[in-house]
């Protein structure tokens, strides 16, 4: 299996390793090219993915993308990256909740929101089963004090400055919601 490119702060010591320079000096066309194994189909789906974090995405929309059937889709994604499209997203959002967390600004129910989920506390769980601690105890071991930064950053400036997320982020789990 091709090893796969994530952003920085949710590479870990129990994920492969990926040899990538830090996002502070690769642009966000470099991430996506090279987390999609070369596949411009698969970058489009990436792409859409960086940019609707915050909202919910399902497999018939990221397959239409793709420009391929829902069924074929799923194969398709796991072979240009290595991993499910929703093991992928879930990366993706809870690498952009380390950056978001790390502002003592944002509320963890406002960051909850910026990255699709509407549960806070579910969230809240879901993060402490990728990071091992809770979003309140990762904002107190590794959170700075207000940035000038807005939240509506991208995923990509945010990540750049990051690294203490790589610690223990393991695979989700969760399925890819079918569309009706």
């Amino acid at each position: 299996m091709q090893a796969l490119p994530v952003p920085p702060s949710i590479e870990t010591p129990h994920l492969p390793s990926f040899a990538l320079d830090t996002a502070r000096h690769r642009s966000r066309k470099a991430f996506i090219a090279e987390a999609s194994g070369g596949t411009p189909r698969i970058a489009k789906v990436i792409e859409y993915m960086l940019a609707h974090l915050h909202m919910p995405l399902c497999a018939s929309e990221l397959s239409a993308i793709a420009g391929v059937s829902t069924s074929h889709f799923f194969s398709v994604f796991k072979s240009a990256t290595g991993e499910s499209p929703m093991d992928f997203l879930i990366r993706l959002r809870m690498s952009r909740a380390c950056e978001l967390l790390r502002d003592r600004s944002v509320k963890v129910k406002d960051v909850a929101r910026l990255i699709g989920y509407d549960d806070e506390f579910y969230f809240s769980r879901a993060f402490k089963g990728m990071t091992g601690l809770a979003p309140s105890a990762y904002r107190d071991q590794f959170g700075s004090e207000p940035s000038s930064r807005a939240p509506s950053a991208s995923m990509m400036e945010l990540a750049a400055s990051d690294s203490s997320c790589r610690r223990t982020l393991a695979r989700g789990t969760a399925r890819v919601p079918r569309c009706a």
